[in-house]
């Protein structure tokens, strides 16, 4: 059954996947869906909450956090600007649910987005890391959290390139001061020396936030998500997962309050 909840300032519709991990446990995963399709009704929330996703502690103003994410945005591809939007609403609903931020939105150096995981969040003494995948053109929600699922799944287990548990933890640093003595640096640092050991893990350690944003009409209710998503996400061997779908019909508001228009 479909239930409406509201965060500390949006409402969301949710139901609730219950599966049975390799332990035959059962897990229930929470999936979250919102329609944006008035700006009018979000305005605020964004005005109170832009400037500590962007660049906490830093002192810039909302004006200037404003301009600066319009500049990035706006230097980026149709496919990119629309995957950043996406991202930044992904970062509004998470800390509007009560996950704690974890990681800074801004570029870390060359405007570059770059850091590993698109978020990391920490929420009742876990951490979980958070994907999100955005489509412009018609698809459904099943195939953008599927592909969030891979890429978490990659991103975990490989051992080349960018090493995205160290990206992790630059982020964690700057949320936290240079802070490094908690338990999730602790952690963090641990799995960023595996991977430069070599040393691979697999995405059913981790608590894990697939999110979904589509930018076209789509018209399926939770209920029939949920279906879908059942098909992706059962069989699979989880440790914890909530699932964030939304639907985004205000991109072009958003760019134009980035603006200041």
């Amino acid at each position: 059954m479909e239930k409406q909840i509201r965060g500390e300032n949006v409402e969301y519709t949710t139901e609730i996947i219950t599966i049975k991990n390799v332990d035959n446990i059962e897990i229930d995963i929470k999936v979250f869906h919102l329609v944006l399709s008035d700006f009018s009704t979000i305005r605020d929330t964004i005005e109170n909450e832009i400037v500590d996703i962007w660049e906490t502690n830093i002192g810039y103003t909302l004006d200037v956090v404003k301009r600066d994410i319009y500049n990035v945005i706006t230097s980026k591809s149709n496919i990119q600007k629309h995957g950043l939007v996406a991202e930044f609403f992904m970062h509004l609903f998470l800390r509007d649910l009560g996950y704690e931020q974890k990681c800074v939105f801004s570029n870390l150096e060359e405007n570059s987005m770059k850091k590993g995981f698109d978020g990391f969040y920490e929420f009742a003494n876990e951490f979980w890391i958070a994907e999100s995948k955005s489509a412009i053109t018609e698809v459904k929600h099943k195939d953008k959290i599927r592909e969030a699922i891979i890429d978490i799944d990659y991103k975990v287990r490989n051992t080349e390139g960018n090493n995205p548990w160290k990206n992790a933890l630059h982020h964690i640093m700057i949320r936290q001061h240079g802070r490094k003595d908690d338990s999730l640096s602790k952690k963090v640092l641990s799995l960023s020396s595996d991977y430069i050991k070599k040393v691979s893990h697999d995405s059913s350690e981790f608590n894990l936030i697939p999110t979904s944003t589509l930018f076209v009409n789509n018209n399926q209710s939770v209920s029939e998500i949920k279906k879908e998503l059942e098909e992706i996400i059962s069989g699979r061997k989880i440790k914890a997962m909530i699932v964030l779908c939304v639907n985004n019909d205000i991109y072009n508001e958003f760019i134009d309050y980035l603006k200041g228009e």
